[in-house]
């Protein structure tokens, strides 16, 4: 479930105050998702004015955590409906542990920021905007094993990557090693917008329901498609998520 902050409705459980919103969306997915520590100096380059890494605990000194992650969503609508929705594919970045930059905040982190998704699908990139997340309609496609971005008008590649399932899936709780991935994810979204004035939102992955699994494969960025990326490959594994 995804929505604007409203600690009114979260009954006092986030440690901070924004106007009250409504806007609410539900639905299921599916997510292949690889933690990955990158030169810290790399990662400022990813932030908008204002963010910068703050204190961590995963990664070593001089680097910082970056989530890459392919989605497959099911059944995405807003929540006064029962039935229907949009089915469609995401592969996104987001980097969590951060916090502002300026000390006068009452409230100045722990926040994640994606600075960039991509979708196949134009009504989820629009309804995106409306929490200012970087979306854009590129040509995304996922099999049984493997994925791929390119780009919508060129064809040209951006990334890729392939995954092998290993194990069986579970509940959470029979994965310690995932803990700290999961802290990540309770954290709230923040992504500034004109003016500076940030809008946060908090997504609701119901660890408690979900199952998960572990997966090895590669990534392939044939684009350097944000600053401090690069182009090259990344292995990754049960030691390395």
């Amino acid at each position: 479930m995804t929505q604007a902050i409203d600690p009114r409705g979260q009954a006092g459980s986030l440690p901070f105050v924004v106007p009250r919103s409504r806007l609410r969306a539900v639905g299921h997915g599916t997510s292949w998702l690889h933690l990955r520590n990158l030169p810290v100096d790399h990662v400022r380059m990813m932030l908008p004015a204002g963010l910068e890494p703050g204190p961590q605990s995963t990664a070593p000194r001089g680097e910082h955590p970056v989530l890459f992650m392919l989605v497959h969503h099911r059944g995405v609508r807003p929540s006064f409906l029962p039935i229907g929705g949009m089915d469609y594919l995401e592969s996104l970045v987001a980097i969590p542990d951060l916090q502002w930059t300026s000390t006068g905040h009452p409230y100045r982190g722990p926040f994640s920021y994606m600075p960039r998704l991509f979708l196949n699908r134009w009504m989820p990139v629009f309804l995106g905007w409306v929490y200012a997340f970087p979306k854009l309609r590129e040509r995304v496609i996922r099999s049984e094993n493997a994925f791929s971005v390119h780009h919508l008008l060129t064809g040209q590649a951006i990334l890729s990557g392939s995954v092998n399932h290993e194990g069986e899936p579970g509940p959470v709780a029979d994965f310690p090693a995932f803990a700290p991935i999961e802290a990540m994810l309770r954290q709230p979204f923040v992504q500034p917008v004109f003016g500076g004035i940030p809008i946060c939102s908090y997504l609701n992955f119901h660890f408690a329901e979900a199952r998960i699994q572990v997966l090895h494969g590669r990534m392939d960025f044939q684009e350097a498609y944000l600053p401090g990326l690069s182009v090259g490959s990344l292995a990754f594994d049960a030691n390395n998520q």
